[in-house]
């Protein structure tokens, strides 16, 4: 390890104890090998179901929380994973919760979405997440547009400005992240857990904040961070479908899209586009039979990294001369069965179904 990740390292473990404290996550999350020995090389998780909510997204609605400090406007889109964790940091966090109005834009066909199965078999429909997100007076949903229209800060700073008749308080749009890196933290997670930088790291790609912000932890990201999406908004991980920041078509069209993030990005880190790979829907399938053989609690867009199990599953252009002896798979987590105990615990949230 460099002595600047090994700085870098330091400096987000101390962030990441504060955290931890202050807000109940389960951080560091774990780090756990695999047991594929016929794969020649080592293969580990990196677990973000561990997270409070069931996913990654915690770490960016921690970050929020300890950002805000009076009264703000809050906007976003989501197809479920950001805002329900943002929703839970509105119930568990009082003060926040009376500091922040918040609105989520929600694809429109919600209500007739079924999502899941996960690894463990279960599933939910989007009438039930919709309900929810709509429990707090302090939340409002919107429909994103059905004519593909992109949102802009300033549409939906506009949007949540006339929603809650404010014309004067901050506004802050956490569809791309905060103005300080949330999800970095996993990539030093991981160095700091295994005492290197991994050969490769294997990463979904929704809005891409979690691929971008682990390519920016590794000195030649293009052979080490590989990003995989879907290329269909009714695929069983259509919470990767993310047309506002891929070149979707081209995914579809030759297997691989370029990424579209605002360059340079609101850290002023100039952003050039790299490759996002797709993974069809037998592959997800075979993803999640793995992620249960393994004992791994993935949503299906958490499950795609584990589409890689051997040289082969690799696009051509992440061939190398030297193999990739140790490989990470970011299993960005399952909200869906969190949410299943959760109501077991509480009587609250929804009541997901198991599939027979």
């Amino acid at each position: 390890m460099t002595d600047w990740l090994q700085s870098r390292g330091t400096q987000h473990g101390k962030e990441i104890a504060h955290r931890a404290t202050y807000y109940g996550d389960n951080w560091p999350t774990p780090l756990r090998e695999l047991d594929m020995p016929h794969l020649g090389r080592r293969v580990y998780v990196k677990d973000e179901a561990a997270n409070v909510t069931g996913t990654f997204k915690d770490r960016l609605t921690a970050t929020l929380v300890r950002s805000i400090s009076e009264p703000t406007l809050v906007g976003l889109i989501s197809y479920g994973n950001t805002a329900l964790s943002l929703v839970n940091r509105i119930k568990t966090c009082p003060d926040f919760g009376q500091r922040v109005r918040v609105l989520i834009y929600v694809p429109s066909d919600l209500d007739s979405w079924t999502l899941g199965p996960t690894s463990l078999g279960t599933t939910v429909k989007g009438t039930e997440i919709l309900s929810v997100l709509s429990r707090h007076d302090c939340v409002r949903l919107l429909p994103i547009p059905a004519d593909g229209a992109f949102l802009d800060d300033a549409a939906i700073e506009r949007a949540a400005r006339t929603a809650f008749n404010d014309r004067s308080s901050p506004f802050v749009n956490i569809t791309e992240g905060t103005d300080t890196p949330s999800y970095e933290i996993i990539g030093t997670e991981i160095i700091d857990q295994l005492g290197a930088v991994p050969d490769l790291i294997l990463t979904p790609f929704g809005a891409g904040m979690l691929a971008n912000e682990t390519r920016d932890l590794v000195e030649d990201p293009d052979q080490r961070v590989l990003a995989l999406s879907v290329g269909n908004r009714n695929s069983l991980a259509r919470m990767l479908y993310g047309p506002f920041w891929l070149d979707v078509a081209a995914l579809n069209q030759i297997g691989y899209g370029t990424t579209r993030h605002s360059s340079p990005d609101r850290l002023g880190r100039i952003r050039q586009p790299y490759r996002v790979h797709r993974v069809d829907e037998d592959q997800i399938h075979e993803a999640l039979a793995r992620c249960a053989k393994h004992s791994v609690c993935a949503e299906p867009s958490g499950a795609v990294p584990f589409t890689f199990e051997s040289s082969q599953d690799l696009p051509v252009d992440f061939a190398r001369d030297e193999p990739y002896q140790t490989v990470v798979l970011i299993n960005t987590g399952n909200s869906i069965d969190y949410l299943r105990r959760s109501r077991g615990r509480s009587g609250e949230g929804f009541s997901p179904t198991v599939a027979s």
